[in-house]
């Protein structure tokens, strides 16, 4: 287990793109028995439409038909790993309520799975499946392989989020100084600028100039937007 450990945490910080991502977990996926791999981030914001990033080794007909149905809003493991703070193997029951998109899927050859998930302080969300053509996973080997998969899960979120994060949420790398934390914590608690310069003691002027600071780090179009921004990026 601890040559395990070490191998997952020294292959990853290396990978300097996308595909060699996706070269070390495939690889790491098939020693733990499973034929194809996957991992999906969702970033925190914006909250109405948050962008997704997936890597992959599926066969390329099933992910271009995943894409281009739009799979993703309807594909039961997803629905499941957003409730859950645990990993869980496929079941029937996990694919009961979209029985056609189970049969195209094990029609790819992707029929006995896991899924392990994995949030981040910063509000970034990712699923990781193992996915394979074969046997089922029996309780005796779940046992087996669980503390693995958790540290693979965990070692490929932070090497996939490194990558894509600075295009799709760069707002994550956004430094806040203390001060504009304080005045964001005040004014999301529903102070006006005046209220909050009178709790800090500090000029209104002053109180808007931060604002206007944490607002461009959070490319934010006004406060009440920064506020909320800060707060689901783990900031405040």
């Amino acid at each position: 287990m601890r040559l395990w450990k070490e191998g997952v945490l020294q292959s990853f910080p290396f990978a300097e793109s996308e595909p060699q991502v996706l070269e070390t977990m495939t690889s790491l996926a098939h020693q733990l028995g499973f034929d194809y791999c996957a991992y999906g981030l969702r970033m925190p914001i914006p909250l109405s439409n948050p962008p997704v990033a997936l890597l992959c080794n599926y066969p390329v007909a099933w992910a271009e038909q995943y894409t281009a149905r739009n799979y993703l809003a309807i594909d039961p493991t997803v629905r499941q790993a957003m409730k859950s703070t645990s990993a869980f193997v496929w079941s029937e029951e996990t694919f009961s309520s979209e029985r056609v998109f189970w049969e195209e899927a094990r029609s790819f050859g992707l029929r006995e799975g896991l899924a392990s998930v994995c949030r981040d302080t910063g509000g970034v969300s990712g699923m990781l499946s193992l996915v394979r053509s074969g046997e089922a996973i029996t309780e005796i080997e779940w046992q087996a392989i669980s503390a693995r998969v958790l540290q693979l899960t965990e070692a490929v979120h932070w090497a996939f989020r490194g990558l894509v994060t600075p295009r799709l949420c760069p707002e994550l790398n956004a430094k806040l100084s203390p001060r504009e934390a304080d005045i964001l914590r005040w004014t999301g608690d529903g102070k006006t600028a005046q209220q909050v310069a009178d709790v800090l003691r500090i000029s209104e002027r002053t109180v808007n100039f931060h604002l206007r600071n944490a607002m461009a780090k959070l490319n934010a179009a006004n406060k009440t937007e920064a506020t909320l921004r800060a707060a689901v990026l783990g900031l405040l």
